[in-house]
């Protein structure tokens, strides 16, 4: 971690409180000692209902431990709570594709040649945008694996991600520290194989388990937030901005983008009058094509919506 950036629990806070969190090898106590949140294979798991959530994803946090081992004092734990863990079911092989987003692993895929005309994202365009404005202190709201961290951490101090799912959470901490990700892929003439790509340790980027509507932090800390193909999976978008404009600094940017829900055409609109009664747009496209992996070994073409603003 670079010498200019904050200690990640002077970052975050309780999320159910606003306390500070005061952590130990293995977990973080709220101020007052009343809280108390796991850290799991390195992942600090900030859940508000944390009882419930670790119940529910009882299988992630197998696959984990299973994957990436645990300290005993922490297998304990959990078992002493949450009971014995159940054996890890391993994730169906065309349901993910391990590295997705991250530099490099585009070009390591067997692909059309015709492909290469989407082969850039609106997260490159958007990172694009900052590569030269050397930000302290980001965030990456709903960070998934960590790709578009990797790309932050390159321009940034400091790069926090937030991830809902826990195995993911957990990956992305393993992939970002890692300096080369390898990932199993079809090819349509030899079929399955093994791709090996290398990459910088990003070393100044964490990621924590938590979720976007109820985020751990309590103050206004963030130079730049970056919600990537999030904001079409929650009920209320406008809900989300409002939190990330309590925790941006005043004159720091956000960075949206998002597939446009043509099912739920009104879906996006209440956000964008938000955003223009708070921001100053920097840039805004639509319609921006690109082409992903999806989980059936085929290329799926999708059409995202791109924002960028300055907080008034």
């Amino acid at each position: 971690m670079p010498d200019n950036a904050m200690p990640l629990w002077d970052v975050v806070s309780c999320p159910a409180t606003g306390q500070s969190l005061i952590a130990d090898d293995w977990s973080a106590q709220s101020f007052d000692g009343e809280l108390t949140y796991p850290i799991i294979c390195g992942t600090p798991v900030l859940q508000v209902d944390l009882h419930r959530y670790l119940h529910d994803e009882q299988a992630s946090v197998a696959r984990a431990m299973a994957r990436w081992g645990e300290r005993a004092d922490v297998r304990s734990w959990f078992q002493a709570n949450f009971g014995t863990l159940d054996a890890p079911v391993p994730m169906p092989i065309d349901s993910e594709l391990e590295g997705e987003g991250f530099p490099g692993v585009w070009d390591a895929l067997p692909k059309p040649n015709y492909l290469e005309f989407y082969r850039e994202t609106t997260d490159d365009m958007i990172n694009d945008v900052f590569s030269d404005r050397h930000q302290k202190l980001a965030l990456d709201l709903g960070c998934g694996q960590g790709g578009m961290m990797q790309k932050m951490a390159a321009t940034c101090v400091q790069v926090i991600g937030l991830e809902n799912n826990f195995y993911l959470a957990s990956l992305a901490n393993q992939l970002l520290k890692a300096e080369s990700i390898e990932t199993r892929v079809f090819d349509p003439v030899h079929g399955w194989k093994t791709v090996q790509v290398k990459k910088p340790v990003a070393d100044n980027a964490q990621v924590v388990c938590a979720n976007m509507l109820h985020l751990p932090f309590h103050e206004p800390l963030f130079d730049w937030v970056h919600c990537g193909h999030a904001l079409d999976l929650v009920d209320d978008p406008e809900d989300v901005i409002h939190r990330v404009m309590r925790i941006l600094k005043p004159g720091g940017r956000l960075s949206l983008s998002t597939p446009w829900d043509v099912a739920a055409p009104h879906h996006f609109s209440g956000l964008l009058e938000l955003l223009e009664n708070n921001f100053t747009t920097l840039m805004s496209r639509d319609n921006v094509p690109w082409v992903r992996w999806n989980h059936a070994r085929r290329y799926v073409l999708h059409d995202d919506w791109m924002w960028i603003g300055k907080m008034h």
